[in-house]
């Protein structure tokens, strides 16, 4: 025990470094302030934000401040990137957990219209609470948003709606009855541009025809596009510096404009006339982390804000931060086992220790068979789950909807693959089971034990998020790679969290039974043995992510068009890795295929469900 005792010490000293780290990074160590901001808006929705201040800003030296959104399935910290590197130059940055995301609101299916088209999905809720001078820090006649993906959406209605009441004022300036009659008098123009109340516009991940038929109405506002080359929601070609949607934009700036110039700025800064059309080597789902990109709104935003600052635009530091949030997961993901047994130490659950384990009856001659046969389940889960996804098959609530049952797109697709991929490692066991005359399997359990097992499982997850909320507020970051986080979460998404159990929990039983039977050799290289299954059953995802972008990188034309499908499978099943070690572990400590299945399905759940790494459910 007390190699568990030190285990836990180490995991705890190693999070606690590489979480003054990323929080010092995050602030400049203490020269950026990191704030939470909860807003009570429309209909009693709540929206949530994380505001970076510099120290330097007050009501006697106000600083310009962008407004930004993330992507689908994201969150607040997803647009670390904007948030650090434009902090660090001096300006506020708010960044929001859009309605059904992260800590914000889920909206009802009544308000989906005037909470995405009216307000941006909380970019324009925020922007008006800026400009209401409630931040005295704030420059409120710099004001700009930025957003990527779906934030890029929700920055195109904003912009829609900022066009919309320009036209508006312009309209009541030359009725017959307003002050100058037809013609617009110089207060009357002072008004209506006063109506527009931001002053830039960056946006990521997205095309100009976001905008088609509005560029024309848009005034006083500096608007940036970016577009990868490697697009994957692109169904042709990333090439897009002639298309029609680029040449609308620039246009309105500079009508003998033919084929846009990548990056040049076309129009004035002056008078809210600039457009620009970014097109780097990057993808969807790099954009919002790509330094490049990076680069990029660092140069807009210095240029339309007119700052004054020795760093230049290719300085960065989110990255590394990034790096430290790995280390912080990984670090968490350690501690699991080793609280388990120390749990297991406490007379409540010492009756669930393992008296004898049968010996290891693994076959090494089927064991890549066997690995193989559950690739193949998991590809097929794969294109199960992605024409689920595309065609509405079963289920599909969609990006915005009110569904009551399995309304999470992008965990849904998880579960169709899980789900199949567990028939598939359930396969595999009997054929194995059969021809090993194997009896004992870990799964017979009595319904006191059971539930014991059940009540340690939650007692080590529930530890295991105490760590993640002290380190929200202590170093208010989280426990992060790229689309996988493990952070504080909203309690109205934990209703859902039944839905989406029963199948981690088959996947984790079924991986659980394979790991401690038929692929246990009782090997001197167990870790190696162990590294191997955690290999194949991230296998599958592996595949889909070496074609897709394989294709991609070599034709710039995706395998397959659907986004979603791939980044739900490959880049989440990455974290699988680790499962085979802590199955084996748990089953040497209590002698039943039970404790671990019932852990990890619960945390993997509660980081799908509850957690912002994906689209939130709506009530």
């Amino acid at each position: 025990m007390g190699k568990y005792k030190k285990r836990i010490c180490i995991a705890l000293v190693v999070i606690l470094i590489a979480s003054f780290f990323a929080w010092g990074l995050q602030t400049g160590f203490h020269s950026v302030r990191v704030r939470d901001i909860y807003l009570l808006t429309e209909k009693q929705q709540q929206l949530h934000a994380l505001a970076f201040v510099p120290r330097n800003a007050s009501a006697e030296n106000q600083l310009p401040c962008v407004v930004t959104g993330h992507g689908g399935f994201h969150s607040a910290e997803m647009q670390d990137a904007a948030c650090i590197e434009l902090s660090r130059r001096g300006v506020v940055v708010i960044a929001i957990d859009m309605y059904s995301h992260g800590m914000s609101s889920n909206v009802p299916n009544f308000m989906v219209d005037s909470i995405f088209m009216g307000n941006g999905m909380g970019i324009g809720d925020m922007v008006n609470y800026v400009k209401s001078g409630n931040l005295d820090f704030v420059d409120t006649s710099r004001v700009a948003i930025m957003g990527h993906s779906m934030g890029t959406l929700a920055c195109s209605a904003v912009l829609t709606n900022q066009a919309l009441k320009y036209e508006n004022a312009i309209l009541a300036a030359q009725d017959a009855e307003s002050d100058g009659g037809e013609e617009i008098t110089a207060e009357e123009q002072a008004t209506a541009d006063a109506a527009v109340d931001i002053i830039a516009a960056f946006c990521e991940g997205m095309a100009p025809d976001t905008l088609a038929g509005t560029w024309e109405k848009i005034h006083g506002i500096n608007v940036a596009f970016e577009y990868g080359i490697f697009e994957e929601l692109n169904v042709g070609t990333g090439h897009l510096l002639d298309s029609p949607g680029a040449l609308e934009m620039i246009n309105t700036a500079d009508p003998s404009v033919t084929v846009v110039e990548n990056g040049k700025y076309y129009g004035s800064v002056e008078d809210g006339t600039l457009r620009v059309f970014y097109q780097p080597k990057t993808t969807h789902l790099t954009d919002f982390i790509a330094p490049v990109v990076t680069a990029e709104f660092i140069s807009f935003f210095t240029d339309v804000f007119g700052l004054e600052t020795t760093l230049s635009p290719t300085n960065h530091v989110y990255l590394l931060k990034e790096c430290f949030n790995l280390i912080a997961l990984v670090a968490l993901l350690s501690l699991i086992v080793p609280v388990g047994a120390l749990l297991l130490d406490h007379p409540i659950f010492a009756g669930l220790k393992a008296d004898k384990l049968s010996e290891p009856k693994g076959d090494r001659k089927k064991f890549f068979k066997g690995l193989g046969f559950c690739a193949l389940f998991s590809l097929i889960g794969f294109f199960v789950s992605n024409a689920i996804d595309t065609k509405a098959v079963i289920f599909k609530p969609g990006p915005l909807s009110n569904a009551k049952w399995f309304p999470l797109n992008e965990a849904n697709i998880v579960m169709v693959w899980m789900l199949i991929f567990a028939i598939g490692n359930i396969i595999w066991y009997v054929l194995q089971k059969k021809t090993a005359g194997e009896t004992d399997n870990g799964l017979k359990i009595g319904g006191k034990p059971f539930g014991n097992t059940l009540g340690l499982a939650v007692a080590i997850v529930t530890l295991i998020f105490v760590v993640v909320w002290f380190d929200k507020w202590m170093f208010n970051v989280d426990f992060r790679f790229w689309k996988v986080a493990v952070k504080q979460f909203n309690n109205e998404k934990l209703i859902y969290f039944l839905q989406y159990w029963p199948v981690w929990l088959l996947f984790m039983v079924s991986a659980s039974l394979l790991t401690n039977g038929p692929w246990d050799f009782g090997s001197e290289h167990e870790f190696k043995d162990l590294l191997m299954i955690g290999i194949g059953l991230c296998l599958g995802g592996i595949i889909v992510w070496c074609l897709q972008y394989g294709k991609l990188f070599l034709t710039e034309t995706c395998m397959w068009s659907n986004m979603n499908g791939v980044a739900s499978v490959a880049l989440r099943n990455w974290i699988l890795i680790f499962t085979p070690f802590m199955l084996r572990k748990f089953y040497r400590m209590t002698g039943k295929n039970w404790l671990g299945p019932l852990t990890l399905s619960i945390f993997c759940t509660l980081i799908s469900v509850n957690t912002t790494t994906i689209q939130q459910c709506m009530l």
